[in-house]
């Protein structure tokens, strides 16, 4: 059925090349970026994302007539069982240019991507905007995810219930080594990463975040990990480093099935809505991909953080 539509709306957008996108065409990139985005994009950011990646990285964009009008990022990332996902970011087509089906010019050619690359699933973690273009698509709204979030203001010193573990069986995430650690952490062209180590493999990286809206600085816990007998004494780490900042609220990613919820909302974190989806599309007719209990998403899993 998609193939189909692709062929239709092929004809229907004689003019409209697809192609995989080069390091000449950044300019392009960034303006369209720029023109639907409050946060703003850079060249650094361009050659960092897709070219100078740890993981293998593709930009697929749409022209006509030498004008972007549409582009489609995926990432080949590993994930805990053992399968790759094609995940999909910078996904966008320009406002003018939109109910043409141009974003299915480019989910056939990211699709075409995925079988040559032995991808299993895609994933993305799109906002409001971006959820109802996948789900047009055939795309899977797996789940709503919310930021938590904490007033420091009012923060009061409570021990963790280590009785407590949600994790009944292994979560599926999105593997992250070591070179891609040092690639995201140490290369990132516009965030500063800390790492906030606490005894034994307890650690966690935090950055700061302001709102290019609002203006507020927020201090963002973008990963964590850590058994829960060593979650105390890395928690008032991250508060020595938050205080430091002189941050006044902090948000993090936890999934209400996990344990890292259960043991943030115990420290006073509260649910904070925000737009912002997990969406997934599978290959083969894969039901552990599609429940969102079977996952594990924090922070540093969505590309903005």
């Amino acid at each position: 059925m998609l193939d189909q539509y692709i062929l239709r709306v092929t004809e229907l957008n004689p003019n409209v090349i697809v192609r995989e996108a080069s390091l000449n065409d950044s300019d392009a990139f960034i303006a369209l970026f720029n023109k639907h985005y409050n946060r703003k994009t850079s060249f650094e950011y361009y050659q960092w994302q897709f070219f100078d990646s740890a993981i293998l990285s593709k930009l697929f964009v749409a022209f006509e007539a030498d004008v972007l009008i549409g582009m489609y990022g995926v990432k080949v990332h590993p994930l805990s069982t053992g399968e790759l996902t094609g995940f999909v970011i910078d996904f966008l087509v320009d406002e003018e240019y939109r109910k043409r089906g141009i974003a299915f010019l480019l989910e056939g050619v990211a699709q075409q991507f995925g079988i040559e690359n032995n991808i299993a699933v895609f994933t993305a973690l799109p906002n409001k905007y971006g959820n109802a273009a996948l789900r047009s698509m055939g795309w899977k709204s797996v789940a709503k995810v919310d930021s938590l979030l904490l007033k420091l203001e009012d923060y009061q010193v409570s021990l963790t219930n280590e009785s407590i573990s949600l994790d009944i069986h292994p979560l599926i995430c999105f593997v992250k080594d070591a070179k891609y650690q040092q690639w995201r952490y140490s290369k990132h062209p516009v965030y500063k990463y800390e790492i906030i180590k606490a005894k034994n493999v307890a650690y966690a990286v935090v950055k700061q975040f302001k709102d290019g809206v609002s203006g507020d600085v927020f201090g963002d816990i973008v990963y964590i990990k850590c058994p829960i007998a060593d979650f105390d004494s890395l928690f008032e780490l991250i508060l020595v480093k938050m205080r430091e900042w002189n941050i006044k609220s902090v948000t993090t990613w936890a999934l209400p099935h996990t344990t890292l919820y259960n043991s943030l909302m115990q420290k006073g974190f509260c649910s904070n809505a925000q737009e912002r989806y997990f969406c997934v599309n599978t290959f083969q007719n894969n039901d552990k991909y599609l429940t969102i209990n079977n996952w594990d998403l924090v922070q540093i899993d969505a590309e903005i953080f």
